[in-house]
């Protein structure tokens, strides 16, 4: 990253002229995992400030200048955000005495960076004592000191989400210590492990660190031993499987913006399948005491259960349904109560390659995207047609004939109103 590359940088996101012409005689440092990708040459959205005294007034002066948003992220520790657009800033006083005993205090070199802001601008070169330019250069994480992972267990996860994300090979003597304070996970608030996962699983390759999550003993502390039938290798398999179709899936102009919502915060779909496709095959023996201890939302345990329990047979059972878009799309609904997800990963369980299980599963899925209205398929006939025609009003009965048209257009035996309608008929002739 050269001076003029870093300037542009912190003119795009308003640090120079906004918050340095803010700044007075004081003086704060740009810190952490900006600076990182800065030098890596990554996108960046959000910045982490130092200050030597209590940011929270600077942080307040500097949301005004830029019409951000300020709010308190932790009182105790004088820790708060500024929220401007896409991008976020957070602002900490020291750690410690000065510094450079606050960077050595963090968890990897590569993290332990800071950059000198003043009244003047910026004052190149980053400081760096402990050396994680080089690791940057080498694609190396390091950890800053012995005691980092005890300090906060929480690090573990972090540095196997670093090593995926950023490509990069962890220290051997860091991985020593990682794996010693794997037993130490239990420690830690369950929100910010459910965080940790989610940003390991949205991790392509996804591969490599499921491989590591289990040599650190991970696995295990999160999800428990597996069931009889279940094992990591498994759980691997079936998540690069996943993994590769979801690849495929983008390419697909109509359905790509499936992968890009998420279930909460965090959590995208194309993380929650690779979630749940490795859970299929590593198959915990205590799988909702786990999901529960991980405070997942209702809607997102729900659907990995669901995923969980799915039979893989549906998934031939597909394959054989009659050429009809509304029958294709009340089968899809059966599936439960996130048909697209289920769809997805059913054909995450076929035997042939990613791409054909993609497309013997994509007429389904663009059949239930298209009849889907409000979370479910309407019916043909509706109340007072029955009312008028046969009788029936609202309730049980009403409900077992819509039932029966259901199961009739799924067989591709009814596929029209008329259909619909005369079978109906026949069926109460039958029964009188």
């Amino acid at each position: 990253m050269t001076v003029i590359g870093l300037r542009q940088t912190l003119e795009q996101a308003r640090i120079v002229p906004e918050m340095t012409a803010h700044l007075g005689a004081d003086r704060v440092y740009l810190v952490g995992g900006a600076l990182r990708d800065l030098l890596l040459g990554r996108p960046i959205g959000d910045f982490d400030f130092a200050l030597p005294g209590n940011p929270t007034d600077f942080a307040r002066g500097f949301a005004g200048r830029i019409g951000g948003h300020w709010f308190m992220l932790d009182k105790q520790r004088r820790q708060s955000r500024v929220v401007a657009g896409d991008l976020t800033y957070d602002f900490a006083p020291f750690r410690a005495a000065d510094l450079e005993k606050d960077l050595r205090l963090r968890d990897f070199t590569i993290n332990a960076l800071a950059l000198p802001l003043a009244a003047a601008g910026f004052s190149p070169p980053i400081f760096d004592p402990l050396g994680g330019q080089a690791d940057i250069a080498e694609r190396r994480l390091r950890a800053c000191s012995p005691g980092v992972f005890e300090d906060d267990p929480l690090r573990v996860l972090k540095g196997v989400r670093h090593a995926a994300v950023l490509s990069f090979a962890v220290e051997a003597e860091t991985f020593q210590l990682m794996r010693e304070a794997a037993g130490l996970l239990g420690r830690v608030a369950p929100e910010r492990v459910r965080a940790e996962l989610a940003a390991i699983c949205a991790a392509a390759p996804v591969a490599p660190p499921l491989r590591m999550l289990e040599e650190l003993g991970l696995l295990r502390e999160i999800f428990g031993p597996p069931a009889p039938g279940g094992a990591p290798a498994a759980g691997e398999t079936v998540a690069v499987r996943t993994e590769a179709l979801l690849a495929a899936l983008a390419a697909e102009a109509d359905l790509a913006d499936l992968l890009a919502g998420e279930f909460e915060a965090g959590l995208t779909r194309a993380a929650l399948l690779k979630l749940a496709a490795f859970l299929r095959g590593y198959r915990p023996a205590e799988l909702p005491a786990r999901l529960a201890g991980l405070r997942l939302g209702r809607r997102t345990s729900a659907v990995l259960s669901r995923l969980y329990e799915l039979p893989a047979a549906k998934a031939q059972e597909a394959e054989r349904l009659p050429d009809y878009e509304r029958g294709r799309a009340l089968w899809a609904a059966k599936l439960g109560g996130s048909p697209v997800d289920a769809l997805l990963f059913l054909a995450g369980l076929r035997e042939e390659a990613p791409v054909a299980a993609l497309a013997q599963m994509l007429p389904v899925l663009r059949a239930y995207r298209k009849h889907n209205a409000n979370g479910r398929v309407p019916d043909l006939i509706d109340g007072i047609w029955l009312r008028e025609n046969l009788g029936i009003g609202e309730g049980q009965a009403a409900g077992e004939a819509l039932a029966a048209v259901r199961r009739e257009e799924i067989a591709g035996r009814v596929r029209s109103v008329k259909n619909a309608k005369d079978f109906l008929l026949s069926r109460r002739r039958e029964n009188d």
